[in-house]
């Protein structure tokens, strides 16, 4: 796939975002700029190119970073364009993963929905090279905080002595209303297993 191709197919999917008008920001409304005009060229294609660049320089950047990408097997990854987890060097950052087994089922407790989330974590972390102890930070969110002592409980299981630095959030909604946990990592691989 060429550079321009590659830009005219995330231009294209993005153009209802783009196209709409910009914020007014108390404005009267009939003097909003629309994204296009807003351009001195009338487009952008040219700047999302330079961005983007070609498929080929971001394989050269992973080799010349020694940069590793692993995927959990989540249809979510190739769509949205995310990858479950990357290290760059002995750096390893772990994509906010959600409680959702093979089958695509989710369980309802909040325990075992924790319990999922690190499982994929971990699994993630191993295949980077990582270990639970290379953990610097997690980040929790929850539905509520009705889930936070099942969410603390899975956390404290695998983190209770080597305490990364961590926080829970209370979050409106995640993605799917089924879901009541997702959890971040991110880690630094020791040097002994470097």
């Amino acid at each position: 796939m060429t550079t321009s191709d590659l830009s005219a197919k995330v231009l294209s999917a993005a153009r209802p975002v783009w196209a709409g008008s910009l914020p007014t920001g108390g404005r009267d409304p009939s003097q909003t700029v629309r994204w296009e005009e807003s351009r001195p060229d009338g487009g952008g294609a040219d700047v999302l190119e330079r961005l983007v660049g070609s498929v080929s320089a971001v394989d050269q950047r992973e080799e010349q970073r020694d940069e590793q990408r692993v995927s959990s097997g989540s249809p979510f990854e190739a769509s949205v364009g995310f990858s479950r987890g990357v290290r760059v060097g002995d750096q390893i950052a772990i994509a906010g993963t959600a409680p959702i087994w093979p089958d695509g089922e989710v369980d309802p407790d909040p325990l075992i929905q924790a319990r999922r989330c690190w499982e994929i974590v971990l699994a993630a972390l191993h295949e980077l090279g990582g270990a639970p102890a290379d953990a610097i930070r997690t980040r929790t969110y929850l539905t509520s905080v009705d889930v936070e002592a099942a969410a603390a409980q899975a956390h404290g299981e695998i983190f209770a002595d080597i305490r990364p630095a961590s926080t829970m959030l209370v979050v409106a909604a995640l993605l799917d209303p089924r879901w009541k946990v997702e959890v971040e990592l991110d880690a630094v691989v020791a040097r002994a297993r470097h």
